[in-house]
């Protein structure tokens, strides 16, 4: 493996002694060492690192000039609506129940005396109790049950 080192101000400088060595005509020889016989046509792998410290010049070029713009002729502007715009309110999601929840205010609904109505609207849901009742359910069952007076 051979390992080429290069080392300059500038990545340029680095680049510039790269190019001189890939581009010599004569081999390069080591005093004392015998170099190997070259191959044919083998490719051996290169590896090439550079030393750079890269230096900034602050920029020598002036301010940029702006273009004086002639005065804007003055466009007539429709007047402001004085009157209060109204802003859209985002919706609310709608309160979830818990099968207890609804099921405590069904009971106070019986103590009042609408355990018919109770009945009525669970019936309606396709259900005989409370408990029969599915979630996706619960809010068609509190509406009912606040129809029928309940504090939910």
């Amino acid at each position: 493996m051979l390992k080429l080192s290069f080392t300059g101000n500038t990545l340029q400088e680095c680049f510039d002694q790269m190019q001189e060595v890939l581009h010599q005509q004569n081999p390069i020889t080591i005093p004392g060492k015998m170099n190997p016989p070259t191959a044919v046509n083998p490719t051996p792998p290169v590896t090439v690192t550079a030393a750079v410290t890269p230096t900034y010049d602050a920029p020598t070029q002036a301010a940029p000039t702006i273009p004086q713009t002639p005065p804007a002729v003055p466009i007539a502007t429709p007047p402001v609506n004085s009157a209060p715009t109204q802003t859209a309110t985002p919706p609310v999601a709608a309160p979830t129940y818990t099968l207890e929840q609804l099921s405590n205010a069904g009971a106070m609904l019986v103590q009042a005396g609408k355990m018919n109505e109770c009945i009525a609207l669970v019936n309606q849901l396709g259900h005989e109790t409370f408990a029969q009742v599915t979630p996706d359910q619960y809010g068609t069952l509190a509406t009912g049950l606040r129809a029928l007076g309940a504090q939910l």
